[in-house]
This record gives structure tokens, sequence and C-alpha cells, in this order.
């Protein structure tokens, strides 16, 4: 996935990759500013490069859940079709939550837990079938961090039927708007395209 992250302050251009059942990759590349980061996920550890920035630990981990949150756009679906759902059935991934309305939406919540290290919360549209939220909520330091994904609605007729974009919250307030101008669904990309970087940092989450 190609697109743009802006904020109040930059732009930056991002491109996601990803390959099931949870592997993941993102990276940033600042327009018209020298700032660069790189993130993966390999179902177990995360890595994270961050350019030109000076940040503790606490908040290198805290930026790799982020990231993880961001770019598993597909975990709905995935944790469906996941070894755990066949093996030990769809309750051991994935329970129905009551109905909830969002934003005047009536929506299916559905909790995913398991192939991520954090539970997520997915509301689906019961009139569209899309997913348009979804929230978690994550450690900064000995904090934690409410994530919000505000998502806009695919394209008319695409498939996979993925959001076009999202606007990400943190503890309430807007952080980043995200739009995506391309969408590529390609089955041949290797694992090692997942692999950390020589001189990231490196956590188990």
């Amino acid at each position: 996935i190609h697109g743009m992250a802006s904020s109040t302050a930059v732009t930056c251009e991002l491109i996601m990759m990803a390959r099931r059942p949870n592997l993941y990759a993102l990276k940033t590349e600042g327009i018209g500013f020298k700032h660069t980061s790189a993130f993966g996920y390999n179902g177990q550890l995360g890595w994270f490069k961050p350019y030109l920035l000076n940040l503790s630990r606490d908040e290198v981990e805290f930026f790799m859940r982020v990231a993880l949150f961001e770019s598993s756009l597909a975990h709905l679906a995935w944790s469906y079709q996941s070894l755990g759902a066949a093996e030990s059935g769809l309750k051991s991934v994935l329970e129905h939550s009551s109905d909830e309305q969002w934003q005047g939406r009536a929506c299916a919540v559905i909790v995913s837990r398991g192939l991520l290290p954090f539970l997520i919360h997915h509301y689906i549209d019961l009139q569209s079938h899309e997913e348009v939220y979804r929230r978690t909520q994550v450690l900064r330091g000995t904090d934690l961090v409410s994530l919000e994904m505000h998502f806009s609605p695919s394209e008319a007729g695409a498939s996979p039927r993925l959001p076009m974009g999202y606007e990400l919250y943190f503890d309430g307030t807007l952080h980043d708007t995200i739009a995506f101008d391309k969408m590529r669904s390609n089955r041949m990309l290797f694992k090692s395209l997942f692999d950390a970087h020589s001189d990231a940092t490196t956590v188990s989450l």
C-alpha cells in the first residue's frame, strides 16, 4: 500500500507491506525534510529504526505498537482464516461483543486476540459490512494509551475491500491523517522483506 501521512507539522510518504498471517512492515519518508523511519513485525519480534530521532526505549516500543496497529489492516480477515481458528475454533481468536452505535452507525463489534500482542475492537457497519473504526490500548512506558483508527470507505468494487485511508487518534486527539493512493495484491512477498535491519531496535512485543 502506498499513500501519504500528514499531521499539523509534517507530511510523509508512507509504504505498508503485509503477509498473512502476521507479518507487517511500515516505512515513512519525509516530504521536503530528511526524516525516515522503518518498522517491521515477524509475529513475535518488532523492530523499529527511527532515523534522525532521539527517542527513549519506551518511546521506540510505543511507536512500534502504533505502527503494528496501523499496518494490520487485514487483521480481522486473517484472524478468521488463521490456524488458531481452524484448530481451536473461531471463538479462540474472534469474539462477537455487544453491538454498538458509532457516529450514528449501527455496528457489530468484534474483538480479535491471539495474532497480535494486544486486543483490538473492530466496528463493522451493519449496513455496508465494512470496518469503519477500531480501537485498542497499548503501553507507553507504564501508561496505557488509547489508539483509534477512523477508516475511510473502500473503493467501489475493490477486491480486497480495504479502506482508502484513516485518521489515527492518541487518547482522543487526532495524530495523523493517512490517505492511500495505490494498493497492490502480490502473493510473492518474501518473508525476508520483514526481517529486522541490522541497526534497528528489536523488542518482543
